[in-house]
């Protein structure tokens, strides 16, 4: 909101005790320096995260020379703040340590960017940051000042962004030098003294001017660790909060309901940070809408049966439960519905209430009740509501056909399925059984596909070892693509199941 807060690291009253003049002057009575933080809970069904980035700090690596530069060394943050009017110069552009208008302002790109000792990725903005600050330093404080760019790549990728950079070369005579900071220093006379290497040629050069601006590299945000704990959501190898997928899923997350929006997700400039937020605006949207018009999924704790055990805390792969005294805690908003915990519960002390295991069981009668002793006997297939439901429809679009006998049930997550399940389907005349998950790539849950072939792995050693057949089962995951290979593992399948017949 477009209110004033009072700032207790600079006001007198909480600093010194003295003045509260805005107290007394203010209409409504509206400042109270008794008022203190306070947590409050709040009911949601959706989040969108837009925590931004943080600017890498160059004075953490000498040869930027930020210390040696007494305040002539500044970051492209640093030089917009001073170009704005309402700046602490009042727009006016000058060195730090001198109040002076500098004649030449050498721009350093790629400070902390595309290091591979510190960040190897593009952070993106810098090159049209500094092109931006370069051009109006020559348009609004004097076009006699000489400003130069160091540079390793000019990367002018968006919409009219190349010609904005041809622009600030031929008009404005922006000067771009091809090269990757090796040192800072400043000399005797006050001049600033950057040495550089030219990664093509190998060949060192100095150039020297009174103002130094670093173009600095994007930084996940201070907080995101915790912030990312306290959610169960995923971050990627730089630190930034990790998305679905990376060209399907850019703004939704791993938990269900929690949305990306801009840098937080990784770095950007203003227009795609500005797409990613409506993208993300209208995910959160779809999501709340979708919540009243589905059943959710999340489960539901029956007192009376519970042992207090903790597996179902253990099991869970989002984290979603936690045990207090003795009793389980769900996090509704962490949970995805998987019904990993509803598997692994020896009491069924869980149950998802729109998916209760007895209706599972009906399906699995209701496909087999016509089913006699025979070649034609159905093959169950237990499929993932998701992606297989795409595969199957695939089939189709591809001009492929599996056979009659495949009979699919489909649940929201094979996760959910039990060895009963399973055992049920065999004892009431199926020929064999499919389970068929997501793929490891294309899963929400990373681990809950080994999780599930290892469980079936044993159920098949069980079967083996019982005379019944561990051939009879079959445990595959795909992506909803992969048409082909899923019909060669049927036809596979299918073969082993004539060998294993009387």
């Amino acid at each position: 909101p477009k209110k004033y807060v009072i700032d207790a690291e600079h006001c007198l009253y909480f600093q010194k005790g003295v003045c509260r003049v805005c107290e007394r002057v203010c209409p409504s009575k509206a400042p109270n320096f008794n008022d203190k933080p306070q947590l409050t809970t709040l009911e949601v069904g959706s989040i969108i995260l837009a925590t931004g980035f943080s600017e890498y700090n160059p004075a953490e690596e000498e040869k930027y020379g930020v210390q040696e530069g007494k305040g002539d060394v500044i970051t492209q943050f640093q030089l917009a703040r001073i170009l704005d009017p309402s700046g602490p110069t009042q727009g006016k552009l000058v060195r730090l340590s001198d109040g002076v208008m500098p004649k030449t302002v050498l721009m350093v790109q790629c400070v902390g960017s595309r290091d591979s000792t510190l960040f190897p990725d593009c952070s993106r903005y810098c090159c049209m940051a500094a092109i931006k600050n370069a051009t109006l330093i020559k348009v609004e404080q004097d076009p006699n000042i000489e400003v130069t760019l160091l540079y390793k790549d000019v990367r002018a990728a968006g919409k009219g962004f190349e010609e904005y950079y041809t622009r600030s070369k031929e008009r404005f005579q922006v000067r771009f030098v091809l090269g990757e900071l090796v040192r800072v220093s400043r000399k005797p006379d006050g001049k600033m003294e950057v040495k550089y290497q030219n990664p093509e040629t190998g060949e060192q050069g100095t150039l020297l001017s009174d103002l130094v601006v670093l173009s600095c590299g994007a930084r996940p945000s201070e907080g995101v660790e915790h912030l990312a704990r306290s959610l169960g959501l995923e971050l990627d190898g730089e630190g930034f909060f990790q998305e679905a997928d990376g060209k399907v899923g850019v703004v939704e997350t791993n938990i269900p309901g929690v949305y990306l929006a801009g840098c937080c997700q990784g770095p950007k400039d203003i227009p795609e940070s500005v797409e990613h937020a409506w993208a993300s605006a209208l995910k959160a949207v779809s999501h709340l809408k979708s919540l009243k018009e589905r059943p959710t999924l999340n489960p539901e704790w029956v007192e009376e049966r519970c042992g207090g055990c903790g597996i179902c805390a253990a099991t869970c792969p989002q984290k979603a439960i936690t045990m207090v005294e003795g009793k389980p805690q769900i996090v509704l908003l962490a949970c995805w519905g998987c019904g990993a915990c509803v598997m692994a519960c020896p009491n069924r002390a869980l149950e998802i209430p729109s998916y209760p295991s007895s209706r599972l069981g009906l399906e699995i009668a209701a496909a087999l009740k016509e089913t006699r002793e025979s070649a034609n006997a159905p093959i169950i297939a237990f499929c993932c509501g998701e992606c297989m439901y795409t595969l199957l429809d695939n089939v189709g679009f591809h001009g492929g056909v599996y056979p009659p006998e495949l009979t699919p049930i489909f649940l929201p997550c094979v996760n959910m399925l039990t060895m009963e399940h399973v055992l049920q389907a065999l004892n009431q005349g199926a020929a064999g059984v499919l389970v068929l998950g997501c793929k490891v790539e294309e899963s929400y849950f990373k681990d809950k596909v080994e999780r599930l072939r290892s469980r079936f792995t044993v159920l098949k050693k069980l079967l083996n070892d019982l005379g019944l057949g561990g051939k009879k089962v079959g445990v595959y995951c795909y992506a909803g693509g992969e048409v082909d290979k899923f019909l060669q593992d049927l036809e596979e399948f299918q073969r082993r199941l004539k060998e294993e017949s009387p």
